[in-house]
This record gives structure tokens, C-alpha cells and sequence, in this order.
């Protein structure tokens, strides 16, 4: 090789390590002067407006300052269906949605991992759902999740390849930056509600009777739906299960059958109450001017829903705190 061609070697070869150093260090700035700003660590400042419900972090930050005593958990289900403020009315206790959409039960235990550090919740209530490739879109959290063992459970339930990704400051914030800076220093939301509008026009019957799937459950659902009725109950908590209803009850791509069986064993050996709320058991939301898709019921269908959920939880929170009066007398 000649002296040139050598040269130009050791150029190229030091003007990439150059580069190379200049993007860690860019990296590790931004973890070190913006990621700090968002963690649940530093409550006065953790904070979200109303949230966009395209943003999981902001309905995140809003739930960890919410200071509920019973947690609403699940996907936009959940944050369609669960009038947070109408329970609260009717059960006499601090009730937050906090539903995400396209997330479930991941999004589930991060939360209260984070909801407990600020405040003691007694009730959480999942509504049961299965989000298709979860495992890949929870890093939509990103930064501001903060260092937890449930948290790094939850990341760990994940693909390699978005673990080594997350290994960047930069990338964990990604283009949220400008939507964090743009809610830093407003107080929480009041509420987590968020109603769905419209109504379905000439729909198909609705599907009343549960369809079978021979598609499997991924290992990590039934861990992680495990691990979370142990992390609850390791709290101090008591977790509630709640089949909310939908016009119809699944989609192609959901295992509705593997679900169902892993709810039933975990709900079986850790005592879970399962309410069914289905249009089986709440025939008047059979009704598609109840219903803003197949999915998710508008308003008017929330309203309904949340009065007769209220009805079932009512005698089921009495229990719980007689039950829990006896333990701590013994």
C-alpha cells in the first residue's frame, strides 16, 4: 500500500471515529440534561395537561399524579368506556382512567408500578384485553418511565433489537421531545375519561356468543398477567378483572380462546374477581346507537356502562375492605 493511499486511510479512519464520538457524546448529553427533566422521580415537575390520547406518555404522567384510589387500566377501551368522574360519584372514592390507547397490559403494569411510588392505590381495574405486538410498541413510554424492577421487566418482555435501540437518550425520546417540552410545567388532568363520538350505522348483529381462535397467546402476555396480579397484591391492592363489552367480541388477530383460559388460571389461583359485562349481561347497550365502532361505545354507551359497572363494584369494594379490616384485626 502506498504512503498516500495510507494516508488517506488513517483520515477516513479518524474522521469516523470523530464522528462516532461526537453522536455518544450528543447521546449522553441528551440523557443527561433532557431525559432527567421527565422522570416520575421529579414529581412537582412530572406533569401533563390534557393529554392527546396519541401520546401514551401523557395520560401516563397524568396517572401517576392522579392520586387514585381505584386505577382504571387497559387499552382505549378502557379509555373510552370507564367514566372515571361518574364512579367516582357513585363509589365515594377517587376513580382515574387510565387507559392507553394501543397499549394493554404492559402500559397496565408500568402505571401502577408509577402510580404507587406518589400514591397508595387500593383498587386497580383491568379491563381484559390482548394488543397484538405490544412487546414491540411499548417503548413508546420511552424516557420518562424512569428505573424500576417492574419497569425493566416490562422492557425486558420486548424484541432484542428494540432493547438495543433504547440504549440511546436520543432515540428513547425520538420525536416526542417538542410534545414534552410543549406539557412541561402544566398541572395533571383531572380526569382520564375520553368518550368516543358517533354512532355505527346499519352494523351486522352484534356477536353475542364468544368465538373460538386456534391462535396461541405469546409467552409474555401469560407472564406478564401473572406477574401482574402478584405485583398488585404485593402492593397491598386488589385487582379486579372486567370483560367491558364490544358489538364485537374479537379481532381476527386476537386468541381470544388462549386468553380467556390464562385469565381464568390467574384469576382462579389469586382470587380475581372477573365481571362480566358483555351484551350478554348488559342487554340494553345491545343497541348500535351505543356504539361508536365495533369496539367502543360512545358516550351514551359509556355513561350506561359506568352506572351498572358501579352497580357490581360497590358490593365487591364493601367485601374488600371488611375482608381487610378482618386481616389486619388478625
Amino acid at each position: 500500500m502506498s504512503t498516500s493511499s495510507t494516508s488517506s486511510f488513517k483520515r477516513l479512519a479518524r474522521d469516523l471515529l470523530l464522528i462516532f464520538l461526537l453522536v455518544v457524546l450528543g447521546d449522553a448529553l441528551v440523557g443527561w440534561l433532557v431525559v432527567p427533566l421527565f422522570q416520575p422521580e421529579r414529581a412537582g415537575r412530572f406533569r401533563a395537561g390534557e393529554p392527546d390520547p396519541n401520546h401514551p406518555y401523557g395520560l401516563l404522567r397524568s396517572a401517576v399524579l392522579s392520586e387514585a384510589d381505584l386505577l382504571i387500566l387497559g387499552s382505549s377501551r378502557a379509555l373510552a368506556h370507564y367514566d372515571d368522574k361518574l364512579l367516582s360519584e357513585q363509589l365515594g372514592l377517587r376513580a382515574y382512567n387510565a387507559g392507553s390507547p394501543g397499549l394493554g397490559l404492559l402500559q397496565a403494569r408500568a402505571t401502577f408500578a408509577l402510580a404507587q411510588k406518589h400514591h397508595s392505590v387500593r383498587y386497580v381495574l383491568f379491563d381484559l384485553v390482548y394488543v397484538p405486538r405490544e412487546d414491540h410498541m411499548i417503548h413508546r413510554l420511552e424516557p420518562w418511565l424512569g428505573r424500576d424492577p417492574v419497569i425493566d421487566q416490562v422492557l425486558d418482555s420486548s424484541d432484542w433489537r428494540d432493547r438495543l435501540k433504547m440504549r440511546s437518550s436520543a432515540y428513547r425520546c425520538g420525536g416526542s421531545l417538542f410534545d414534552l417540552l410543549q406539557d412541561y410545567g402544566k398541572s395533571p388532568a383531572r380526569w382520564g375519561y375520553r368518550p368516543k363520538a358517533g354512532e355505527m350505522s346499519s352494523p351486522l348483529p352484534p356477536q353475542l356468543e364468544e368465538q373460538s381462535s386456534p391462535l396461541e397467546l405469546p409467552a409474555y402476555y401469560s407472564k406478564n398477567l401473572e406477574a401482574f396480579a402478584g405485583q398488585v397484591e404485593a402492593a397491598g391492592a386488589r385487582l379486579i378483572f372486567v370483560e367491558s363489552p364490544s358489538w364485537q367480541q374479537s379481532a381476527p388477530d386476537v386468541p381470544t380462546t388462549a386468553l380467556r383460559a390464562a385469565t381464568l388460571q390467574v384469576s382462579q389461583s389469586h382470587r380475581i374477581p372477573v365481571l362480566k359485562m358483555g351484551l350478554n349481561e348488559l342487554p340494553q347497550l345491545a343497541q348500535p346507537q351505543r356504539f361508536s365502532d365495533a369496539f367502543h361505545l360512545n358516550a351514551s354507551g359509556a355513561e350506561e356502562f359506568s352506572l351498572r359497572l358501579a352497580e357490581k363494584l360497590r358490593p365487591l369494594l364493601d367485601t374488600f375492605s371488611v375482608s381487610g379490616r378482618s386481616e389486619s384485626n388478625d
